[in-house]
């Protein structure tokens, strides 16, 4: 008799670590993708294709049919979701009932929503983590199973914190598994509605730097947190948009006098410095433009001098 094992519902490379894991464990029997995500359903196809284990892209339409088919097929213990763009509707989650569990990349009930790493990463948050809920027809408001935290510094970027939230979410594959196989009801917690915050997707225009009100730490976190999805965070010089990958706070450079956002220096000694609205400055050796990426010589050739304003 074949071992029981999972189907899991996934949309990008965080879900890559708990994937090779339960492939390991021989735990994993399909993987279903959206059908609009071609470049990480090749990848995934590619990877898996010598696993056992089917790989089944399905619609928003075609996907209850899917799931119906390989719950039939399969009888999984349950169905991990690890970031998919699909809402299950009711009569779905009714055919493997208190079986569908997300991961939810973030910490619940306070940061429900499409990206709360990246939420919480400009909120300034200390902590981010992982929550493991039931799925209900409610958008991230099922009971929590388990949550794991884990720290966020000033330094990390939005990348670093996904790729250790991947390699935490396959760490918690097996307690939850753990969980499913003794027959023991799982320890579900109510969420506290009271604490409950949706966060909707954040516009490109909400990723601009404000030189005139931000701090240089608040610089230098949404810097990191738009990187490297975004190509960092983005401000105006002259007519163009360019964007700031990385940059170091240099709290020691006082810079009383000079506007915020006016260039400090573009050379190779101090990079391009620039100055915050808290009198620190932050120190930059690429940019990226319409061009390309520059380093500091390419900033100079383009143009770059001391004394301009960033906006």
């Amino acid at each position: 008799m074949n071992q029981p094992g999972v189907i899991v519902l996934c949309n990008n490379e965080i879900a890559v670590p708990a994937l090779q894991q339960l492939t390991m464990a021989r735990l994993l029997k399909a993987i279903v993708l959206p059908e609009n995500n071609a470049a990480f359903t090749a990848e995934v196809k590619s990877g898996w294709a010598n696993s056992g284990a089917e790989v089944v892209t399905a619609g928003r339409r075609s996907l209850h049919e899917a799931l119906k088919a390989l719950i039939t097929k399969h009888h999984p213990l349950a169905v991990f979701a690890m970031t998919f763009p699909y809402v299950l509707q009711a009569e779905t989650l009714a055919l493997l009932p208190e079986r569908f569990i997300n991961f939810h990349y973030g910490l619940l009930p306070r940061y429900r929503g499409v990206n709360p790493v990246l939420s919480q990463m400009l909120a300034f948050e200390t902590e981010g983590g992982i929550t493991l809920h039931l799925m209900t027809a409610g958008i991230d408001q099922g009971p929590v199973v388990l949550q794991q935290k884990m720290p966020i510094a000033d330094t990390d970027t939005f990348g670093m914190q996904m790729g250790r939230l991947g390699m935490m979410g396959a760490q918690l594959c097996g307690p939850v598994l753990q969980m499913l196989i003794s027959g023991h009801p799982l320890p579900l917690q109510a969420q506290d509605e009271s604490m409950a915050q949706y966060h909707g997707r954040i516009s490109a225009a909400n990723l601009m730097i404000n030189w005139q009100t931000m701090t240089g730490r608040q610089v230098l976190r949404m810097i990191n947190a738009c990187n490297p999805w975004n190509k960092g965070a983005g401000t105006r010089w002259g007519q163009s948009v360019i964007c700031i990958p990385c940059a170091d706070l240099l709290n020691e450079e006082e810079t009383a006098g000079a506007k915020p956002g006016m260039i400090l220096t573009v050379d190779e000694t101090n990079g391009l410095t620039i100055a915050c609205s808290d009198n620190s400055t932050i120190r930059v050796r690429v940019i990226c433009t319409p061009q390309g990426f520059l380093g500091v010589t390419q900033m100079l050739q383009a143009g770059m001098k001391a004394g301009q304003q960033l906006n």
